[in-house]
């Protein structure tokens, strides 16, 4: 799969995930990372977990060029990622 077409995959299934209900919340003081796909499904990240999975999903967006870098979130990917998990 080209990068143009898989971030537009990662496009469609994030906002997909939106619609649904579902979405991201990110704190960055301590930080943590909340996903929640719904009632009673959610994950959650706090510090190095969180330092990690905020990273890998940057490194993903770097990864697929500046396209991605103007038009992916790391919310975004986090979404995407979420619904395999």
């Amino acid at each position: 799969m080209q990068n143009k077409e898989l971030i537009q995959q990662i496009l469609r299934i994030a906002n997909s995930a939106r619609e649904s209900g579902q979405y991201v919340q990110i704190e960055s003081m301590l930080p943590t990372v909340s996903i929640m796909r719904g009632d009673d499904d959610e994950f959650f990240f706090q510090e190095h977990q969180a330092d990690d999975i905020l990273e890998k999903a940057q490194k993903i967006i770097v990864d697929l060029g500046e396209e991605a870098e103007m038009e992916l979130s790391v919310e975004d990917v986090l979404l995407y990622q979420a619904q395999n998990w």
